[in-house]
This record gives structure tokens, sequence and C-alpha cells, in this order.
């Protein structure tokens, strides 16, 4: 995530209260932490009980600072499908947005003023193809991850359009894209048995890109949820798949959710932290089945994939036995992580809002810095975060009518 990540004023100090109640100081609204950390050959085991230490009352508050988009904007700031890692800053605080649906760049000021577009689409120099899927300001220029088109499309601040850079996909397929502090790109690469040979590798690499695919990070479990067998798709909903976060000195948080274990690594890759909560597996029923499929195929209709890939897709899809543990995670401030909790297919099938790029809940759980489960916080209505800047998260808000606003929220004390 790009930013410091430092947290200033009041939420500060509530950090700083937390800490002192989890090591024997006054005790907050949840008591004393009733977690145990145990030692394993240098390696931190947080296990956390079910309870958190704000004892069922959040401590913080989500209030809107900056908000583009929605039903009454100006048409250079009305957003057709914003990409889900689609946001970001430069130094001096304009906001760059990349829609996949109008396979183009948006620039706005730090005030929402709408300031330029870069890019346009198509396949030719100095377009973006459908492909997009993320967009970082790099240095003095900011790049588009354009997979549709193999390449990753670079221009000045200015909208000056530079080289684009090949994106080599025998190396594997990005399944996601983040960014580190020092305009360092992350992709996580997922390897595709598009012969049919059987020669899928068995984890995910986490790799540095800087014009090439460059050092591996990390080594994740390789997810089942998607998978290419001889060139034909196969889905299998609700499968574990490797999630994680990196925090801008470089530490990665990431874990297989099918057990709610997240391993917190040094940047050389040292594990130092193992974190628990009790989790109980909720079965996959037959209802859900039935709810997730019939709201998938309506989503692709109304997006107008054709009858015949609709089935074909449908076809090869399969369910797994249990949900996952959890969604999502992110890095949050002063070196809390937040942990999405998984929606169910029901749930996610009656909803009007339902979005196959967040098949998460509201609800998150919250860590400290140690590991220590602080309680659940509600994100606001219809918000999927994409990043944390300092204190503040940046995302991606829908109203009633699926009209997408880029929002920044900052977190703050209660009261």
């Amino acid at each position: 995530m790009r930013g410091t990540r430092r947290v200033q004023g009041s939420l500060m100090a509530v950090l700083t209260a937390v800490v002192a109640t989890g090591c024997g100081g006054d005790a907050g609204p949840g008591d004393a932490w009733a977690g145990a950390v145990t030692d394993s050959a240098g390696v931190a085991i947080v296990s956390n009980p079910a309870e958190g230490l704000w004892g069922g009352t959040p401590a913080w508050e989500f209030v809107e600072e900056y908000r583009v988009g929605g039903m009454d904007a100006e048409t250079e700031a009305q957003f057709g499908q914003v990409a889900p890692i689609g946001i970001d800053l430069d130094a001096d605080g304009n906001v760059y947005v990349a829609d996949t649906q109008q396979q183009t760049l948006r620039v706005f000021g730090p005030d929402g003023t709408f300031l330029r577009s870069i890019g346009t689409p198509g396949q030719g120099p100095g377009e973006i193809g459908l492909g997009m899927v993320a967009a970082f300001v790099v240095g003095d220029e900011v790049w588009a991850a354009d997979v549709g088109n193999m390449r990753v499309g670079r221009w000045s601040l200015d909208g000056t359009m530079q080289t684009p850079l090949p994106l080599d996909l025998t190396a594997g397929v990005p399944i996601r894209w983040d960014e580190l502090s020092g305009d360092r790109v992350v992709i996580q690469l997922r390897g595709m048995d598009f012969t049919g040979e059987g020669t899928t590798p068995e984890n995910d690499a986490l790799v540095y890109f800087d014009g090439a695919i460059g050092d591996t990070l990390a080594l994740l479990p390789a997810g089942q949820s998607f998978q290419m067998t001889g060139g034909v798709p196969q889905f299998r909903f609700f499968e574990a798949e490797p999630v994680w976060d990196a925090t801008s000195d470089g530490r990665v948080m990431s874990a297989m959710n099918s057990d709610y274990r997240i391993e917190v690594r040094s940047a050389d890759g040292t594990l130092e932290r193992i974190v628990t909560l009790a989790h109980e597996p909720r079965p996959v029923t037959e209802g859900d089945e039935r709810a997730m499929t019939a709201a998938i195929r309506d989503l692709m209709a109304d997006q107008g994939a054709p009858p015949q890939a609709v089935e074909m897709i449908m076809s090869q899809a399969t369910f797994a036995d249990v949900y996952p543990a959890f969604a999502q995670m992110l890095a949050g401030p002063e070196g809390t992580l937040w942990v999405q909790r998984i929606a169910t297919a029901a749930e996610l099938g009656e909803s009007d809002d339902f979005d196959m790029q967040n098949l998460g809940s509201d609800l998150w759980d919250i860590f400290d810095a140690e590991g220590r489960y602080l309680g659940e916080m509600t994100m606001p209505a219809k918000f999927t975060p994409v990043r944390v800047d300092g204190d503040a998260f940046w995302g991606i808000q829908r109203d009633e009518f699926d009209v997408q606003s880029v929002v920044r929220y900052r977190l703050q004390e209660v009261g």
C-alpha cells in the first residue's frame, strides 16, 4: 500500500491505550486480553479468543473526507467500473482513477476537481484495453496494468505517453497487483496449465515488477478457485485462496484462507508471528449453491455475456464444501491488521449490490500491531477499500443504483 501509514492525533492515543490494556494497564471496555502468546523456535504464536479487547464496542469510526463520482457528478467524474486496484495518489495529493469499463485513467485534484484524462480505449499506442486491473503512480509516471493488451501502459503524470512495458503471461497469470513504498509494484502470479500436460506450479509467486518480472518476494500455496486445464477455465466457488497484503516497509502478511491462521514475515522473509482467531467453519449448502449460481448468471447476463458463454462457464463451476475463514486482509494504520469476514452465498445472492469483485462481508476483524484481537468494525455501506494511506482508507463506494464513487474515509476515535 502507498503511504507511510503514520497515525496522528487521537487515533494514535487510542492505539497506545489498547496496547497498555493488553499489557496489564488500565482495563478497557473488554477488560484484559484473554488470549495467549507462545514462542515456537523464535516465532510468536498469538492465539486469540472470539471476544476482542473492545468488548463489542468499536473505539474508532469512519469520517468521510473526499468524494468524486456518483449519479450527480459531471460527465468526466462519472465512473463505469473502477479497476480492483484502481486508485493511487501522487506526491501533490492528486488522485488517479483507473476506469476499466471506459478504458481510461482520470486525474482529480486534492479538492476533487477534474484535471485530465490519460489514455483512450483500444490496442494501439497510448490506448488501454478492457483488461486494465490496476493503476500505480511510480515516481513521475503513472502505470496502467493492461492485462488484456499484455502490457503495462506508461505515461508521465501530465499524460504524455511513454514506452509501455511488456507483460509476459508465460511467467504466470497476474491474480493480484499491489504497491509497496518506494514505488515498488508487486504481482501475484499463478501458473496455468494451458496445454493439459499437468504442469501447473504448486505455488503462486509474489514478484517485484519494475518493467519485467523481478525477484520473488514470497511463495504462496496456489489457490484452487480458478484454474485453466487444457485451455478450459474451471471455477470452484468459495474454495480456499492465498490472501496477502504488504506493509509500506515490505513486511508480508499472508494466509491460506481455509484457516484463520495468518503468517507475518519481515521484509527479508523471516517468519516473525502467526496470528490465529477462534473460528467455526460454515458448510456451503445446496441452497447457497443455488443462490450463488443464480446471482452469477444474472450478473453475467446484465453485463452482456452471450448465453453460450454463460453456460460454458457455469458448466465448469463447482463449489467448496465449506466457506473460507475470511475473504481479504489489509495492512491498516500503525501496524494494525484488518481481516474481512466472508459472506454466505445466500447473503450475496439476496443483496441488491452483488459484486463479483467483493464477495466478503461488510464486517472486518481488527488486530493490533502485536496480533491481538481488538474486535470487529463495519465498513461504510457498499464501500470496498482499495488502499490505506496514513490513517485514511481510499476505496470504491456504490449507491443504490450501483453508480460508483471514489471516496476517502479517515479513521478517528469515537466521540
